[in-house]
């Protein structure tokens, strides 16, 4: 929701002024300014002049311009130009920090305008831009009940204008407070539903496609990803007129939490990352702020890939910028607690302490914050209503003073039996929020236990997988020496011990079986430690040229493919995102299946093609083998299981659908025995 807010400024300043960034800008109109005799022209052309120097923050001469425009319009009694002097001096206190002067000018400004009977000055002016800057004002001082009012006003003055992109401008700053407020996301995306429509009956691309970007976050924060999906769509049709998203960089960052949301991780870091790389070459406005929502993102996509080390570089970089920015304490308490879960995971406990306090300290204040600003809010409804119902009975009052004592009676007996309706609704409203507070204490509590459960499931399938590679490893030494002694057995048995041929022809299958036995236990145990592996130290992913992964497959299993005469055609291959060696490791392991399982009666052809689906690279391997029976195709990528009994160990297939499915691929099979097999491998793009 940081878009958001980033959204909102953004939108407004393309909005109330349609400014060039030439540097040279202001200095042309000032010249023009001195040129012109009219009176009309020098007046407009000191205005835009002043305009450009606030843009450039060139504040001590945008004062001198203004002051020289005040003074003109004053002399030639235009009323118009004294409230553009008005709006530049606020523009000039708000961009400094004097938020307090800045709203005694605009609320002189709003005096002035209703005040004014002349149709034709109204009629220059937007004043839903001076409420909205007024909101903006009081925002920045912590006034969130007048901010909402001002917003609230800015869009009834929208709709007497006839000016859709400023209802548009109002709505999507009414949903801001009420995330970042309030905490009702139901309502936030009620007014960003608002805001696009509004901003659909412009022609304005550049605000109706942040009013999509704000309801794709609404979405996608609330699980909703079919709508999400649906809305990214209609946004990248529109993007193509629009001047703020012809970089890509925020519609990029949208479809990276898409894939987070959908699990898609590598996915999501290849376009946080892309993200990254166009911030830093682009200028914004609010390029800064922006720029600290991209690293935390990026921070958080490598705290769940297992890359500690990255993850916290972000993230401090993150906490650097946000405690310098108070305005975003929501998200700085979130890095908090993300900091702190890296650390209790690397076992640092001291680093864990210090981030879990500071994460428990912000978030006890935001909730205070939080629970006067509600109460206020509470407060001020209460106060409307009080002042409403007194309104109503006062008109009451004066528009039966000449009504007959029968009237007066009926009306009476009306008020009581809506008088005792309401009771009977508030006490019916009083139950139902108890009942629900209730009912939100039990999810509370049941969510809770259920984080527990997961976490402690977690660490015990961590557990399990550590012991069973520490048992493997452990078991090696004690094998190389069994077998070893097994093998001295059987030269002794012939050639150092004087056995009868009877005890000799009784020892010697015995000791071969245990031979035998001890080297399948410590192919078992190896196997166990190369699944370890593939799952723990995968890399990240870099270009690939397919064609040479196939020759390198080639290459290995040479002496094998000569000696059964089997035939390998290859299609042309693309490049990809992945790993040479685990990308070698994947298709060996295929390509060695069909070889080792081909059909007895058949010369063995092997055959692999490439196709690109979509967002996929699609490989098939297909042999003419003996086929796998379709009962035995159901478990092939469990470890240990065979598509043959008897036959293999059970480990290529599973750790090659293993690396698949770490690239964010899959590894599936089509086998009719005794005809051949195909097996599917997809590869992200």
């Amino acid at each position: 929701m940081l878009y958001l807010r980033l959204c909102i400024v953004f939108c407004f300043v393309l909005y109330v002024s349609n400014l060039q960034s030439q540097s040279n800008r202001a200095d042309s109109l000032y010249q023009l300014f001195l040129e012109t005799d009219s009176i009309p022209k020098k007046l407009n052309y000191l205005f835009r002049s002043a305009q450009y120097e606030i843009v450039q923050t060139n504040y001590e001469q945008s004062k001198q311009k203004l002051d020289t425009l005040e003074q003109l319009a004053k002399i030639h009694k235009n009323p118009l130009y004294i409230h553009f002097a008005n709006a530049g001096y606020a523009r000039i206190s708000a961009s400094q920090g004097q938020y307090e002067n800045a709203i005694a000018i605009y609320e002189k400004l709003i005096n002035n305008y209703n005040s004014l009977i002349d149709p034709t000055f109204k009629e220059k002016i937007k004043i839903n831009h001076i409420y909205y800057n007024l909101g903006l004002c009081y925002e920045s001082i912590g006034e969130i009940d007048k901010q909402l009012q001002s917003y609230e006003k800015a869009i009834d003055a929208a709709k007497l204008e006839d000016d859709p992109l400023g209802r548009a401008l109002g709505y999507t700053s009414i949903a801001y407070l009420q995330y970042t407020e309030y905490q009702d996301i139901n309502a936030c995306i009620n007014f960003n539903r608002l805001s696009l429509k509004y901003a659909l009956e412009s022609n304005n691309y550049s605000i109706q496609n942040n009013s999509y970007i704000n309801l794709i976050n609404n979405f996608i924060e609330t699980n909703q990803l079919d709508s999400a999906k649906n809305y990214i769509q209609l946004l990248d049709k529109n993007t193509k007129d629009d001047p703020i998203l012809s970089n890509k960089t925020q519609f990029i960052l949208i479809e990276s939490q898409l894939f987070e949301k959908q699990n898609q991780l590598l996915k999501a870091l290849k376009k946080s990352e892309a993200a990254y790389a166009l911030a830093k070459e682009k200028q914004f406005n609010f390029r800064d702020q922006f720029y600290a929502n991209i690293i935390e993102s990026l921070g958080h996509l490598y705290q769940k890939l297992g890359q500690p080390e990255k993850a916290e570089q972000f993230y401090k970089e993150f906490i650097a910028y946000q405690e310098k920015n108070s305005s975003y304490n929501n998200f700085l308490a979130q890095t908090y607690e993300f900091l702190y879960l890296l650390y209790e995971e690397q076992d640092q406990a001291d680093s864990a302490f210090v981030y879990i306090k500071k994460h428990t300290l912000l978030k006890d204040s935001l909730n205070t914050i939080s629970n006067e600003l509600k109460a206020k809010n509470l407060v001020i409804q209460a106060k409307l209503e009080d002042q409403k119902l007194k309104n109503d009975l006062l008109k009451e009052k004066e528009q039966s003073t000449a009504a007959t004592s029968q009237f007066l009676k009926y009306i009476l007996i009306g008020i009581g039996i809506a008088l005792v309706l309401i009771s009977l609704l508030s006490m019916r409203l009083f139950h139902t929020l108890r009942k629900n507070e209730r009912l939100s204490e039990a999810l509370q509590s049941s969510n809770e236990n259920l984080q527990q459960k997961t976490t402690e499931l977690h660490k015990s399938n961590n557990y399990l997988k550590t012991l069973a590679y520490s048992i493997a490893h452990d078991i090696q030494s004690p094998l190389k020496r069994v077998i070893y002694h097994l093998k001295e057995a059987q030269t002794s048995s012939t050639t150092r011990i004087p056995f009868t041929n009877t005890i000799a022809d009784s020892i010697h299958p015995s000791i071969n079986k245990a031979h035998e036995s001890a080297q399948r236990l410590q192919s078992f145990s190896n196997n166990i430690m190369l699944l370890h592996h593939v799952e723990h130290n995968l890399q990240l992913m870099e270009e690939v040229d397919m064609n040479k992964v196939l020759r390198d497959v080639q290459d290995n299993l040479k002496v094998t493919t000569q000696s059964i005469n089997a035939q390998i055609s290859v299609a042309s291959l693309p490049s990809i995102h992945g790993y040479q060696v685990r990308m070698v490791q994947l298709f060996q392991n295929l390509v060695e299946n069909a070889l080792k399982y081909r059909h007895p009666n058949r010369a063995c052809q092997i055959s692999i093609a490439y196709k690109q689906l979509d967002d996929m690279h699609q490989f098939l391997i297909q042999d003419n083998g003996r086929g796998i029976e379709y009962d035995m195709q159901q478990h092939l990528f469990t470890i240990f299981e065979t598509g043959h009994p008897n036959q293999g160990k059970g480990i290529g297939l599973a750790v090659s659908w293993q690396i698949a499915q770490f690239y964010g691929g899959n590894l599936s099979l089509k086998s009719t025995s005794p005809q051949g097999t195909t097996f599917e491998v997809l590869l992200p793009v």
